[in-house]
């Protein structure tokens, strides 16, 4: 027996329904920030950076992003690709980081490290 086309429709209608409702976790928050790219000379905040913990991960209006990572006494890292970023600290606690012709100015909370006292010792 084979199904008619109306019943498919109604079939896949429930298929998309079901789906929709699975794992729908809500999307970590955005905050703007400044970038040039592609090598442009001005800054404009059409870029978004969103956390996670002490990683970040800084989306294009064009739909990339990059993902970098402090790192103790070295500064900050590309945990994305092979290119290297260059951080140039700035007023205020922000740093501009430059990586293949773009830039952006990020405020980035330096990690933890052992050394650092807790509970006010």
């Amino acid at each position: 027996m084979s199904m008619r086309i109306s019943e498919r429709l109604v079939a896949f209608a429930g298929l998309t329904i079901a789906l929709a409702a699975c794992g729908s976790a809500p999307e970590p928050p955005r905050e703007r920030i400044a970038c040039a790219l592609d090598g442009a000379k001005d800054f404009a905040e059409v870029c978004l950076l969103e956390r996670d913990g002490p990683r970040f991960s800084i989306h294009r209006p064009d739909g990339g992003f990059r993902r970098f990572e402090p790192v103790e006494g070295q500064g900050i890292r590309s945990i994305d690709g092979a290119y290297a970023a260059i951080v140039v600290p700035r007023a205020n606690g922000f740093s501009e980081l430059a990586i293949e012709g773009d830039r952006y100015l990020v405020q980035v909370a330096r990690p933890r490290d052992s050394s650092d006292q807790v509970g006010g010792e």
